[in-house]
C-alpha cells in the first residue's frame, strides 16, 4: 500500500510539473515594465518583470519576492492576515505581507504543499533509510529548546542510534521535535520542487529540512495545562530560507533586522546574550504572526527568528480564528476542559537556498582563476612564503588574490563594500545576478550590470588588504602541505607587490567580463549537475526519484 500510495504521489507532482509552467504564468501574467502599478500590500511599484518565475510568483503573488530578496521577511498567507496589537502592545512593527491573490490560487498552494509530504509519510521516511543517524552531524534531530546558563540553547536527545519508537516517544511524552535533515536526498516530490526552486533562483543547491513540532498540549494526552512548544532557541540562517507550513500551525517571530547582513556559513555562530535581549525587545522583531497551511515564508540570511505550536488557552488563536472566513472546526477542538487550539502537530519545510558558491564574491574568486590561466607564470606558478606570528605558509598570487576577496567577504563589524552615490552598494556576500535576476536587480535596465560590476571590483580593491589576508590566510590554512621550507622565498616588498598584482588583476577583470561570466557558468553547471547526480542516487537507493533531472544552465 505504501508503494502504491508513493506511485499516486509521484503521478499527482508529474501532473503538477507539466501543467506548472503553463497555468501559473497565466495567473502572473505582468505588464510593461513602464506601468506603474498598486500591489495587494497597497504599495506603489515603479517596476514589474516581464519575465515569469512561476513557483515563486505562486507563493509570493505580484512578485513582491523581487523587491524583499535578501533585504527584509515576507510573509505570504492564503488567509485574512491580522496583526495582533493588543497582545503586542508594544510591538507596532508588521512583518511585510501579502495575500493569495484568488481561491484558486490558495487552493493550488495548499494542494501542492500536501502533495510535497504529509504526516502519513514520515513512517515511509524511516522505514526506507534504517540507516538513518542521530545527531547534530546526523540525518535527524529529536531536540527542542532548553534554558540554562541565563540563555536559551538547542536540547537534543544524547543517543546517536536513535530508534523510530523512541524519537516517537520523545515527541509524544516530553515535547521534543523531530528535524529531518536533507529531504532533497530522501524524497522524490520534495526533490523534484526543491529542484524547481532553485532553477528560478540559480542557486548552486537547496538543502531541504523537515520539521515536526507536537501541539502545544499535555503530553500524550494527560490533562495538564497547555504548553508552547519550541524546536529551536533563537537563532539565524547562514542561507536564506523558504518555509512552507504544511500542516498544524506555529507562531513565528522574526527579527526587524539582520545580526549578521547577508550571513554566510562561516559567519554561523549562536547570537550572544545581549543580541538575544535586542531582538526580544519590543523594537527587536516584528509582531508575532501565525503560520497555518498553505502559509509561506521568506527569511533573509541573518535574520534571528524562532517559532512555537500555539497554546491552547493563548488568545491568539481564538483571534485569528473568530475573524476567520472559514470554520472554526478546522482550525479548533474542544478538549475536556473547554479549552481551544490546534491538537494537529505543526509540519512545516525549509528550503534553505544556499548562496555559497554564487555570491559575488564567489565570481571575483572564479575571476582570479580564469585571470591565473591567462598568466600563470606569475600569478600562479610564482611560489612565496608568508609568515604571521612565527608561523610560516607558502602561497602564489592566485591564491592570496583569492584569500583576500574572502577575507573581505567575511568581515562581520563592519560592511567590506564599495559605495558609489550614483549606484548601488556593491555587496561581496550578495548573489551575483545571472539569467532573469538581471532584470530584477537592475528594474528592467539590465544595461546598469556591467557599471555594478565595475564598482565590485573597484570595491575590492579599495577594501581589501594585505595584512588581513596574510592573517587570514595564515589562520585558516592548517594544511601540513602548505608550511614554508628554506627553498621558498620572502616577498622583498609584499604591500607594493599585492597592491601591483591586485590592479593588474582589477584591469583584467573589467576588460574580460564576458569571458569570465562564461566560465563562471560552466563552473555552476558542472557543481548542480555533480550534486544532483549524487542526490539521484540517493534517492534510487531508498526507490525515490526527482522529475527536475536538467540542470537549469
Amino acid at each position: 500500500m505504501k508503494h502504491n500510495n508513493t506511485m499516486i504521489s509521484m503521478k499527482r507532482t508529474t501532473l503538477y510539473f507539466a501543467i506548472l509552467f503553463s497555468s501559473i504564468i497565466k495567473c502572473t501574467t505582468t505588464k510593461s515594465i513602464d506601468d506603474i502599478e498598486v500591489s495587494s500590500s497597497g504599495e506603489t511599484r515603479a517596476y514589474r518583470r516581464e519575465q515569469s518565475f512561476p513557483f515563486l510568483d505562486l507563493f509570493f503573488s505580484d512578485q513582491r519576492i523581487d523587491d524583499a530578496w535578501e533585504k527584509y521577511p515576507l510573509l505570504s498567507t492564503i488567509y485574512d492576515y491580522l496583526p495582533i496589537d493588543d497582545l503586542n502592545s508594544n510591538s507596532k512593527q508588521q512583518i511585510k505581507t501579502i495575500k493569495s491573490p484568488d481561491q484558486v490560487t490558495s487552493f493550488k498552494r495548499s494542494d501542492m504543499m500536501l502533495n510535497m509530504f504529509t504526516l502519513d509519510n514520515i513512517d515511509d521516511i524511516f522505514s526506507s533509510n534504517p540507516d538513518l543517524k542521530h545527531g547534530h552531524s546526523g540525518d535527524f534531530l529529536v531536540c527542542k529548546k532548553q534554558f540554562r546558563e541565563n540563555e536559551d540553547w538547542l536540547g537534543i536527545v544524547n543517543k546517536e542510534n536513535l530508534s523510530r519508537d523512541e524519537a516517537l516517544a520523545a515527541f509524544n511524552r516530553k515535547g521534543f521535535s523531530l528535524v529531518i535533515n536533507g529531504m532533497q536526498k530522501r524524497w522524490g516530490n520534495i526533490a523534484t520542487y526543491a529542484r524547481i526552486f532553485q532553477s528560478e533562483m540559480y542557486s548552486n543547491h537547496i538543502s531541504v529540512n523537515l520539521y515536526l513540532t507536537p501541539p502545544a498540549y499535555g503530553v500524550d494526552g494527560e490533562n495538564e495545562l497547555p504548553q508552547a512548544h519550541y524546536g529551536f532557541e533563537p537563532h539565524y540562517d547562514w542561507m536564506d530560507v523558504i518555509i512552507l507550513q504544511v500542516s498544524g500551525e506555529k507562531l513565528w517571530s522574526v527579527a526587524s533586522s539582520p545580526v549578521v547582513y547577508l550571513s554566510n556559513k562561516k559567519l554561523k555562530r549562536k547570537p550572544s546574550i545581549d543580541e538575544v535581549n535586542s531582538y526580544l525587545s519590543s523594537s527587536g522583531h516584528f509582531t508575532e504572526f501565525l503560520l497555518r497551511p498553505g502559509d509561506a515564508l521568506y527569511i533573509p540570511r541573518g535574520f534571528l527568528h524562532n517559532a512555537s505550536t500555539v497554546g491552547p488557552d493563548y488568545e491568539l488563536l481564538d483571534k485569528y480564528i473568530s475573524k476567520s472566513s472559514g470554520n472554526r472546526n478546522e482550525y479548533v477542538s474542544n478538549g475536556s476542559n473547554g479549552r481551544s487550539g490546534s491538537p494537529k502537530p505543526s509540519l512545516h519545510l525549509t528550503f534553505g537556498i544556499e548562496q555559497h558558491g554564487t555570491t559575488v564574491a564567489d565570481f571575483l574568486v572564479e575571476a582570479v582563476a580564469f585571470f591565473a590561466n591567462s598568466f600563470s607564470e606569475l600569478i600562479r606558478d610564482d611560489i612565496f612564503c608568508v609568515e604571521n606570528d612565527n608561523k610560516f605558509m607558502h602561497s602564489s598570487w592566485e591564491a592570496f588574490l583569492q584569500i583576500s576577496i574572502l577575507e573581505a567577504a567575511e568581515r562581520e563589524s563592519s560592511v567590506p563594500y564599495h559605495v558609489n552615490q550614483n549606484h548601488d552598494v556593491c555587496h561581496l556576500r550578495k548573489m551575483f545576478p545571472r539569467g532573469k535576476w538581471v532584470s530584477v536587480f537592475f528594474k528592467g535596465d539590465e544595461s546598469k550590470l556591467e557599471r555594478w560590476y565595475e564598482d565590485c571590483l573597484s570595491g575590492f580593491n579599495e577594501t581589501a588588504e594585505f595584512y588581513r589576508a596574510k592573517s587570514y590566510m595564515v589562520e585558516y590554512q592548517s594544511d601540513p602541505e602548505y608550511r614554508c621550507d628554506e627553498t621558498v622565498p620572502f616577498l622583498q616588498s609584499p604591500v607594493s607587490q599585492y597592491h601591483n598584482v591586485k590592479s593588474m588583476f582589477v584591469d583584467f577583470a573589467m576588460k574580460r567580463y564576458d569571458d569570465i561570466f562564461n566560465h563562471f557558468e560552466k563552473v555552476m553547471k558542472y557543481t548542480v549537475t555533480d550534486i544532483w547526480s549524487k542526490e539521484n542516487e540517493r534517492l534510487a537507493a531508498v526507490g525515490q526519484k526527482s522529475l527536475f533531472e536538467v540542470p537549469y544552465h
